[in-house]
């Protein structure tokens, strides 16, 4: 028997259609949302627009030259004459001109001078960047007289400093390896994930790293208080046999050797040496935490071992 519909029955029905066609105007539209974003995704980036900001000073013998680089690396190089030229490139990537611009606009530089001393200051955009933003990414070079001081500080990148200098080196990254060719004043260098490498040892030197190994190439006849520490790596010291040195080389995690000097050793296990070079003198101390650590004799004519 055919079935009587009632007037509830007859209501339904354009409730259902309305339904089935709101759901297919759902699917059309998500269609069209991921076909948008599928095509953003496939399109071709835009390519990295680069700006330089240059200037130059002149300075005179015992000045300071200050880079302080909230991310990026820093390049310094010896200097003509008696003057300083500071370049900071900004690099953004997959942004187009205009937008670029808008990063670079929002990002904070100052090159100044002020009486003896020449400082960059560089920070990046503020606030919360966006992985599918445009990003800002810095790197800092010098050209600096070798007998001008130098202060760098960076909190991502690596650190260089290229040819022999006469004046004080401070060098610090939070997130890089350090290599300094060398200088006859004294060194500070520190970072806290990466390898340091220092070529001649003419003064004093103070290394410190908490992710990576420590390489002398040569410690000098002249060099005073020389103290290495490593949290994570291995430690290798050239030395100047004329050299007059109080060492003490110390290992948690290996073992310690020493090649090729003419030493007076009062302390000697394979995690430890302490000893007298040339009757002692001024202090190298070599610490390590996670590595071997080893002492060799070095010509005299060795330059930047460590680093070439």
């Amino acid at each position: 028997m055919p079935r009587a519909y009632t007037a509830g029955d007859i209501s339904l029905k354009p409730a259902g259609r309305s339904c089935v066609l709101a759901s297919m105007d759902l699917l059309t539209t998500l269609a069209a949302l991921v076909t948008a974003l599928a095509t953003a995704l496939t399109a071709p980036l835009a390519g990295p627009v680069e700006h330089r900001i240059e200037q130059t000073f002149t300075v005179a013998p015992g000045s300071l030259v200050a880079i302080d680089l909230r991310g990026g690396s820093i390049d310094v190089r010896p200097g003509e004459g008696r003057t300083v030229r500071i370049v900071l490139i900004q690099r953004v990537r997959d942004a187009s001109g205009r937008e670029a611009e808008r990063v670079r606009a929002d990002a904070r530089v100052e090159i100044t001078q002020n009486g003896d001393v020449v400082r960059l200051f560089a920070r990046g955009p503020s606030g919360l960047q966006r992985f599918w933003q445009p990003r800002l990414e810095m790197r800092a070079e010098a050209w600096v007289p070798p007998d001008v001081g130098l202060a760098l500080d960076t909190a991502g990148g690596a650190v260089t400093v290229t040819g022999a200098r006469t004046a004080a080196i401070e060098a610090s990254t939070a997130g890089g390896r350090i290599r300094i060719d060398g200088s006859g004043g004294p060194v500070r260098a520190s970072t806290s994930g990466g390898a340091i490498q220092v070529g001649v040892a003419g003064g004093s030197l103070h290394a410190d790293t908490s992710g990576g190994s420590i390489t002398i190439g040569r410690v000098d006849a002249a060099a005073r208080d020389i103290r290495l520490r490593t949290s994570g790596g291995s430690i290798r010291v050239g030395i100047d046999p004329r050299a007059r040195l109080a060492i003490d080389a110390a290992t948690s995690g290996g073992r310690v050797t020493v090649e090729g000097l003419p030493l007076v050793v009062t302390r000697h296990t394979r995690s430890r040496v302490v000893a007298r070079l040339n009757d002692g003198g001024a202090p190298l101390e070599a610490s390590t935490s996670g590595g071997s650590i080893r002492i060799a004799a070095v010509g005299s004519t060795t330059r930047y071992a460590a680093t070439r």
